[in-house]
């Protein structure tokens, strides 16, 4: 899987407070279903399955922006992925929030697994029988 980070200007038509700034809050996790919602419908236009998170909202010289990544498997065409996103913001909204192309940014970010959600520092795994297996952190490898 490849991803993308973007930038993208809400203006002021998500109403900021700072509860949108902690993921686990629910206010973020509003706003972060209707963006991305909209956005993945968005990605079924174009080859591959790109799958959208959160990762930020804040509140820069007045503006919401959101900060956006992208996870795109079996389509690593920054620009046609970059494209589907700057068509939408240019249309003037996403879901029913108000969009502005000033500011905007997207970049690659890399290959890599799935990334995992807000909260969550690592993946579990269980044996075939359901029992919890420990997985070891780079602090507890021995390498010699």
């Amino acid at each position: 899987m490849v991803y993308f980070r973007a930038l993208v200007n809400f203006t002021r038509s998500i109403d900021y407070s700072p509860q949108l700034e902690d993921a686990s809050s629910e206010a973020f996790r509003e706003v972060s279903e209707a963006l991305v919602d909209t956005l993945e419908s968005e990605y079924l236009k174009i080859p591959g399955d790109q799958i959208v998170s959160v990762v930020f909202i804040k509140e820069l010289d007045g503006w919401v922006f959101v900060e956006l990544d992208v996870g795109s498997e079996g389509n690593a065409d920054g620009a046609q992925i970059e494209e589907v996103l700057r068509t939408v913001i240019s249309s003037g909204s996403i879901a029913s929030y108000i969009t502005s192309p000033q500011g905007f940014q997207f970049r690659r970010l890399g290959t890599g697994e799935p990334i995992l959600g807000p909260g969550v520092t690592s993946p579990s795994f269980s044996d075939s029988y359901g029992s919890p297996l420990s997985v070891p952190t780079m602090g507890s490898l021995s390498l010699g």
